[in-house]
């Protein structure tokens, strides 16, 4: 969010923990703000790109954001909080989509996605897209070298994944 964020700290005395980030002033009214919401701007995508999506996330809000997000375009995703429980799911239920974490406890986004890739054939695998804070160019290859399909950082935005299920759904862009 082209900010920083620091911690001062004194021994005994505690710690401070500071950020800044770059946002935009709203000097409308509460009523203005809510008239101009942009939930009606969320198409509909599952309609004309229906897909089985999972979530991969161990943050409760995270999860809580992303599968809300899609809701609003009209999708029923399942979510699931590390990469075990995505190989679990995996076994019952075929998804067209997995929006995977790369750092959950247990199992991680990368070490699933090469178990992903390794252990079902290539016609019923997912596509598998990276979701991380990690927004440096070498973290994207290191997720594509796994094996994932694309890669979004977080915050996920809802302009990215509309990208991305398009992508995931063939539609030209």
């Amino acid at each position: 969010m082209c900010g920083e964020i620091w911690v001062e700290s004194e021994p005994e005395r505690g710690s401070t923990f500071r950020f800044t980030i770059l946002a935009e002033v709203f000097t409308g009214k509460y009523q203005d703000l809510k008239e101009t919401s942009n939930d009606t701007a969320y198409k509909n995508l599952s309609e004309q790109n229906p897909l089985a999506i999972m979530v991969a996330e161990d943050s409760p809000i995270n999860q809580r954001v992303i599968v809300k997000m899609l809701m609003k375009m009209g999708y029923r995703p399942d979510a699931v909080a590390d990469g075990r429980e995505v190989l679990q799911v995996l076994k019952i239920r075929h998804y067209d989509l997995v929006l995977m974490d790369i750092n959950m406890p247990e199992m991680d986004g990368i070490t699933a996605t090469m178990e992903i890739r390794k252990l079902w054939p290539a016609t019923e695998q997912p596509h598998i897209v990276a979701v991380t804070a990690f927004a440096m160019e070498s973290d994207r290859e290191t997720c594509l070298e796994a094996g994932m399909n694309d890669y979004i950082a977080k915050p996920v935005l809802k302009k990215d994944l509309e990208t991305i299920l398009m992508k995931c759904s063939g539609v030209p862009i």
